[in-house]
């Protein structure tokens, strides 16, 4: 995702340790706003400023016979825990020769389950 080839893991619950409040910072180029781009794409299927396409998402790094291009995002709101996984299209290699392009994909879970978009209004 972004400018990352290999699966990246933020856990701002367990970093944090009960802050109520963080910053985001770093020099120019970091990554800070692929951790909002994540998010929002995550959340909306889009980035955080609309000029990215989920397309464009998937790192220049990694080849289409390596892993998947996917942003998992896990919160709790109301005492209920979520997870959305959102992966863009992408050139995925078949088994033997060629690629594919794969569709995106969108799965939410609430409390393991996974939601059809009729529960997901509840």
């Amino acid at each position: 995702f972004g400018p990352y080839a290999k699966p990246l893991t933020l856990n701002f619950k367990e970093d944090l340790d009960q802050q109520d409040i963080f910053v985001v910072t770093g020099p120019t180029g970091a990554g800070k706003t692929t951790i909002f781009d994540a998010i929002c794409y995550a959340l909306y299927g889009e980035t955080s400023g609309g000029s990215r396409s989920g397309k464009e998402l998937r790192s220049d790094f990694v080849k289409e016979s390596e892993i998947k291009t996917e942003v998992s995002f896990t919160f709790s709101v109301n005492g209920k825990t979520y997870c959305i996984t959102r992966s863009p299209q992408q050139l995925q290699k078949k088994k033997g020769r060629g690629i594919s392009r794969s569709s995106g994909d969108d799965r939410v879970f609430r409390g393991g389950k996974r939601l059809s978009a009729l529960d997901e209004r509840k």
